[in-house]
């Protein structure tokens, strides 16, 4: 039985190392592995507090608007205006980001947790953006892969 316990431990292990491995599968092509935490939207808006202050990366659907730049989880999300499934972003230094207006994106900043009494719409914010690049999506990484290398 003892054998059985560390062999099913051994497996659940490696099973764990290959899933967080995998995670990196998603980054654009040709894209280095970022640094910091990589959280999901759902780990931000869920755990706020756990986050804050920390650099983490993380994607999500970027909206660019008068006053209302925001990272959604879905596009759906900004569709239906769905606020509390988005943390604003302050693009700063990015000024051409707009070029990824209403893509999703990979980025990677610090995040703030809102205060419990602030009143903002958002479940939180990103700041200090140090990266802002583009997500393929499943369509384009295929063309990409069957397209012939350039001699």
């Amino acid at each position: 039985m003892k054998r059985f316990l560390v062999l099913v431990g051994c497996i659940s292990w490696v099973g764990m190392s290959l899933f967080s491995c995998a995670s990196f599968n998603t980054l654009p092509y040709g894209e280095s592995p970022p640094t910091g935490y990589l959280a999901s939207m759902v780990d931000l808006m869920a755990n706020p507090h756990v986050y804050h202050g920390k650099e983490v990366t993380t994607f999500g659907y970027l909206c660019l608007d008068f006053e209302s730049n925001a990272l959604y989880f879905h596009r759906e999300d900004f569709e239906y205006l769905l606020m509390k499934n988005a943390v604003r972003i302050h693009i700063g230094k990015f000024p051409d980001a707009r070029k990824f207006n209403e893509q999703y994106i990979l980025v990677q900043g610090t995040f703030k947790a809102k205060p419990k009494s602030a009143p903002d719409i958002y479940s939180g914010g990103l700041t200090d953006i140090e990266r802002i690049s583009p997500v393929p999506s499943r369509k384009e990484l295929k063309l990409e892969r069957m397209e012939p290398a350039n001699p």
